[in-house]
């Protein structure tokens, strides 16, 4: 009775980490300032992650610009306060998540700039060539 409720246990165990790495814990590459320029490549279901330097208090943030059709799809957009930094306003990091959704390639193109001065070129730009096969 004993090695049959073990080995039941075993196959429903088995079958539970099957399942949990076939339901895509996802694969997330974390990019930063030093990769700009570059190229990456993605396979599909994989994460993106953009970390670049921002000082929201001056007003300039970074945005998205991404040619369309693209084989990324936006799935956060956030601030990281540094943890040295308690200043409201300091310095931070601004965290974009992008999920590789189908094969492709793009250029993903991100602006530092006051979001209401939309006619002024922005201070700064960041891409980053990303290849999805």
């Amino acid at each position: 009775m004993f090695q049959r409720l073990s080995a039941i246990l075993l196959a429903m165990c088995l079958l539970w980490v099957t399942q949990l790495y076939a339901s895509g814990a996802q694969k997330v590459i974390a990019v930063s300032e030093q990769e700009q320029g570059s190229t990456i490549t993605l396979a599909r279901g994989a994460v993106l992650e953009v970390r670049l330097d921002s000082v929201p208090g001056t007003g300039y943030r970074w945005d998205t610009a991404v040619q369309e059709p693209s084989p990324l799809r936006l799935i956060e957009m956030r601030d990281v306060p540094l943890a040295d930094n308690k200043r409201v306003g300091g310095q931070q990091i601004q965290l974009f998540r992008f999920e590789a959704t189908r094969a492709g390639e793009v250029m993903l193109k991100l602006r530092y700039r006051r979001p209401w001065e939309r006619d002024k070129p922005p201070v700064k730009t960041w891409s980053l060539t990303v290849i999805v096969p």
